[in-house]
Formats: structure tokens, sequence, C-alpha cells
């Protein structure tokens, strides 16, 4: 489905595109080439994150057994939620960040990037806290057989504030318009 959507969305971009400049009657040229080198890494990156998301779950199919996989799987969706707040102001803030590039204005991109770092770990903190300290009750909530992933779930929480402590590095590299350094990170 993410393969369709990319392929959907690049010939809507493309017809849209090709629409935009012909609207005054003198048909402008759309650099199409700018376009898809920055696009093209972004998508597969996408195609790739969304692969690698599953590679967790299928491989643990193959070495254990459905048991694992479901006490897995609800403790990594536990701690993704405490990850969800460097998206959130990723969100807010990516605009900010692409004109502080394009303007040139290094030394307030670097403040923004210090100071949304900052208040992600600032949120993140008590929530990992949460998480690791109340691993047990939280799972218990799923049903009495989720307690026994309360450590699957505090080194995934773990995981998750670490990421989610170094800030928002990735959006930085894409909002720079730096594409191919995100697919070659995600390879690597």
């Amino acid at each position: 489905s993410v393969v369709i959507a990319v392929l959907l969305s690049m010939i809507f971009a493309i017809l849209v595109l090709s629409r935009a400049g012909s609207a005054g009657g003198e048909v402008e040229r759309y650099p199409y080439g700018d376009l898809l080198k920055y696009s093209l890494p972004l998508a597969f990156s996408t195609v790739f994150v969304t692969l690698l998301m599953q590679v967790d779950k299928l491989l643990l199919g193959v070495i254990g057994n459905e048991s694992q996989v479901a006490l897995y799987g609800v403790a990594l969706n536990v701690a993704m939620f405490g990850a969800r707040i460097d998206v959130a102001l990723g969100t807010v803030f990516s605009p900010m960040i692409s004109d502080l590039w394009n303007r040139q204005r290094v030394d307030e991109l670097q403040e923004l990037f210090k100071t949304t770092t900052r208040w992600i770990f600032i949120f993140s903190w008590p929530i990992f806290l949460v998480l690791a300290i109340f691993a047990g009750p939280l799972l218990g909530l799923f049903g009495a057989q989720f307690r026994e992933a309360s450590l699957a779930l505090v080194l995934l929480a773990l995981g998750q504030f670490s990421g989610a402590a170094a800030g928002n590095v990735g959006l930085m590299v894409l909002m720079a318009g730096k594409s191919h350094l995100e697919l070659a990170n995600v390879i690597a």
C-alpha cells in the first residue's frame, strides 16, 4: 500500500505541477529534476522504514511463537507512545527550520534545534519514567499475561527516549534539502 501511495502521489504531483505553470497563458517549466532529486530518496526512505517497522515482529515470529509476538507487539506500541512528542514538535517547527536554512541563518537554526531538543527531552523524560517504573501495571491493563513483557517495555522505552532525546536530527536533514542523507541513514 505504501508503494502504491508513493506512485499515485508522484503521478498526482506531476499532473498538478504541469497545470500550475499554465494559468496565465504563458507556460512556465517546472523543475521536475529538482523535485525528483529530493522526493525519490524520501519515497524510498519511507518505503524502507515501513518495511523495517515490521521486520522485528516477523523475525520474532520465525524464531519465537505467537505469544511472544503478541507480548512484544503490545510492549512496542506502549513504548512508542512516548516517542510521538518529537513528531508533534517537528510538525510545528519544520517550516521554521526550512525557512532559517534557506535564509542561511545558521546561528538561529542552531538555537532552534537546541530549544526543540530541550523541549523534547523535558516532555519525554517523565513519560519514559512512567513507562519504566510502571511497566508491569501498564502492561497488565492488556491482561495479566502481558506483565511478562515488562523488561521488553523498559528497553523499548529507553530506545525510544534515546532517539527522542537526540532531537529532530532527521527533520533537520530533510528541511535542509538533503533527502539522500536521510535515505543513507535509514539504510544504515
